[in-house]
């Protein structure tokens, strides 16, 4: 069908990514609560907190709709703007509906890993599904904590990742230096982290051993390779900084000479700015698949001049482009976005 038919709704919590999106594509976009009816009187929440379910419905009707959100923080909010988008769909005639997320809450927990832990990301998946059924038919991710979460859902689940971006960003900025040790604050990182190695000529993986005990306290155990080199630490996820912060007191007693900070997501909460400026990275390297967090409003102007963000907004325009096309998101690697942004970064990492 093409761009004719389809809209993009959004939540007013995080507007930012689904407004850049539908305007590069010139398509219609909605942010929900959709207050335009009468914004004198509407309110995006009652007085009792409840969320104004008011949806766009003139442009629903057989329509393929793109919901483009993250569900970072304010977690419970955003999900709960989710499921009401999903069943105003439903109940509204869209044609069908994709959900792009590009940031997915609670996916952290996955699987069982204390005692009495609930695998509350399969949860989340099921309600997605419930609240679209009859009119979701699939799922876009980007860069989940674990790739197990792809089945979890009860439509289709396509899983984007914007780990070339990065590794091409870190070329332009480090890729002159063989002096260079990739390392990670956690497992997931460490994955992660392998794959910027092999486009950069002379860097080293650097596997960071360590141990949680309870939900806080880290104990760092091995680093072996990082004497005098500079320090890339690599993470999906970049919430509070307390790991990196960890991990960075322990590699500088190793001869760490220097510690950049790369992210896909930017969660940025708790004491994020606290451990930031204890850790005074070189640079901070985040994207933005989260509505840019307010905390970092708060970093010291110099650290604020090293923090910066690299779009997502092009690799999911095009995405929607495909699947309006009816076109799985592998036909992507057939587009020229694909050559300018991935090709060499992927054809390094043996892919």
């Amino acid at each position: 069908m093409g761009l004719d038919n389809i809209c993009i709704l959004g939540s007013r919590l995080c507007p930012t990514m689904a407004t850049t999106v539908a305007e590069r594509l010139g398509v219609p976009i909605a942010l929900f609560p959709y207050l335009e009816a009468n914004p004198e009187k509407e309110k995006s929440q009652f007085g009792d907190t409840e969320v104004n379910g008011l949806m766009p419905e003139s442009m629903l009707a057989g329509k393929h709709v793109f919901i483009v959100m993250d569900t970072g923080p304010d977690v419970n909010l955003k999900l709960m703007h989710l499921l009401i988008m999903l069943r105003g769909c439903r109940e509204y005639m869209a044609e069908k509906v994709t959900l792009v997320l590009t940031y997915m809450c609670y996916a952290r927990q996955e699987k069982h890993d204390r005692r009495g832990s609930v695998i509350v990301a399969k949860l989340v998946a099921d309600v997605i599904g419930t609240a679209g059924e009859g009119c979701l038919t699939d799922v876009i991710t980007i860069d989940l904590h674990a790739q197990a979460i792809e089945g979890f859902f009860p439509v289709s689940c396509q899983q984007l990742s914007l780990v070339p971006l990065l590794i091409r960003r870190m070329g332009k900025l480090y890729g002159d230096r063989q002096d260079v040790g990739y390392t990670s604050p956690d497992l997931h990182g460490s994955n992660m982290a392998m794959l910027f190695v092999p486009s950069h000529e002379g860097a080293k993986l650097v596997p960071l051993g360590k141990v949680r005990m309870g939900e806080k306290t880290i104990t760092v155990f091995d680093a072996p390779g990082i004497n005098d080199r500079l320090g890339i630490s690599v993470d999906d996820i970049l919430a509070t900084s307390g790991s990196n912060k960890t991990s960075n007191e322990f590699l500088v007693t190793q001869g760490m000479k220097g510690l950049v900070i790369v992210a896909v997501h930017a969660v940025c909460t708790g004491d994020i700015v606290k451990n930031l400026v204890e850790i005074n990275p070189e640079r901070l390297i985040l994207t933005d698949t989260l509505e840019r967090p307010a905390s970092l409003d708060n970093l010291p102007t110099e650290l604020a001049k090293r923090t910066e963000f690299v779009s997502a907004a092009p690799l999911i325009w095009e995405a929607i482009k495909a699947r309006a096309a009816g076109k799985s998101l592998w036909d992507l690697k057939e587009t020229s976005y694909w050559d300018r942004y991935f090709r060499q970064p992927f054809e390094m990492m043996g892919k």
